[in-house]
C-alpha cells in the first residue's frame, strides 16, 4: 500500500481539525445556576448573585477552558476588567458590593475569572 504525500497531509490536517474542535468548550451547564437572574443583579444589591454564587462555586471547574465570549454569554459583561502582563486579563463580577448598594449592610464578595492570552478561562476565584 502506497501512501501519497497528499493523503498523508490530509490525515494530519483532519487530526488537527478534530483536536481543535474537541478543545473548544461552549457555555457549561451548571446545575441550579440561572444565568438570566445572575445578569439582572448587576451589582449584587438584590442578593440574587449571592444565592447563585454557591452553585457556581461548586462546579467552577466546568468553567476551565471556556472561551471569553461564551463566558460573557453566561455571566454577562463583567463589572471590572483588569489587563495583566503577557496579554492575560481578569474579569471581576461583583457578588455583593456595599459601595454600589446604598443603605445595604453587605460584606464585599466577588468572582474573579482569569483568562489566558488566547482567551480561555484558566482560573476561577471566589473572594
Amino acid at each position: 500500500m502506497v501512501v501519497t504525500k497528499k493523503k498523508k497531509y490530509k490525515s494530519v490536517f483532519l487530526v488537527i481539525i478534530l483536536f481543535v474542535f474537541t478543545q473548544c468548550k461552549s457555555v457549561p451547564d451548571i446545575t441550579g445556576f440561572d444565568s438570566g437572574r445572575w445578569k439582572e443583579d448587576v451589582n449584587g444589591c438584590e442578593g440574587t448573585r449571592m444565592k447563585l454564587a454557591g452553585d457556581l462555586e461548586l462546579e467552577r471547574q466546568k468553567l476551565k477552558g471556556v472561551a471569553e465570549s461564551d463566558l460573557v454569554k453566561m455571566l454577562g459583561n463583567p463589572n471590572q476588567v483588569q489587563v495583566m502582563e503577557r496579554q492575560q486579563k481578569q474579569y471581576i463580577y461583583w457578588i455583593q458590593n456595599p459601595a454600589q448598594c446604598p443603605g445595604a449592610n453587605l460584606e464585599y464578595r466577588e468572582l474573579r475569572i482569569r483568562f489566558s492570552a488566547i482567551g480561555r478561562v484558566t482560573e476561577t476565584l471566589f473572594n
